[in-house]
């Protein structure tokens, strides 16, 4: 969308039919998205194009100074192989903290989110779509079971 102000999305969204405000809605509102990329323009000293790369630190100083937030994760995304006993996929993995449940409105049909403290022990946990279920395990039993991400050094992952 690049720069707007509240007016300017107000009046996008009130342009947005029912139906996809429907969609939006089960998504998740109120959402806002910040993406690292390039500079357009010289900023502080440096040249356009330089790479921005955002931090844990950037992460915690948004949360810390703007108002209104009340849930923050960064994302990052890779496509890489997902493999258990007898089928190897590649789709796009998201790393993410356990709040972006609440942010993206996403409920299990089984199991659980990862929970806060899995997350700071860097347990090996991880939750799969209704897709994946369906093409690793047959849209059988997936908890309890172990997939492989293969661009990870770590051995195994489990539900």
């Amino acid at each position: 969308m690049g720069h707007c102000d509240r007016r300017t999305v107000a009046g996008l969204w009130c342009g947005v039919q029912p139906g996809h405000q429907a969609i939006f809605a089960q998504w998740g509102t109120n959402i806002i998205g910040t993406f690292p990329g390039r500079t357009s323009q010289q900023a502080g000293g440096d040249k356009a194009g330089v790479q921005v790369r955002f931090q844990q630190d950037d992460v915690d100083r948004l949360e810390s100074s703007v108002p209104g937030i009340l849930h923050i994760s960064p994302m990052v995304a890779k496509d890489v192989p997902v493999q258990n006993d007898l089928h190897t996929y590649t789709w796009t993995v998201n790393g993410v903290l356990p709040v972006f449940q609440d942010i993206w409105k996403l409920d299990t049909d089984q199991g659980r989110f990862f929970n806060g403290a899995e997350e700071q022990q860097r347990a090996h946990v991880c939750v799969i779509g209704s897709e994946a279920k369906t093409k690793l395990f047959s849209g059988g039993w997936a908890l309890g079971e172990t997939v492989r991400l293969m661009a990870f050094s770590s051995p195994s992952w489990a539900f």
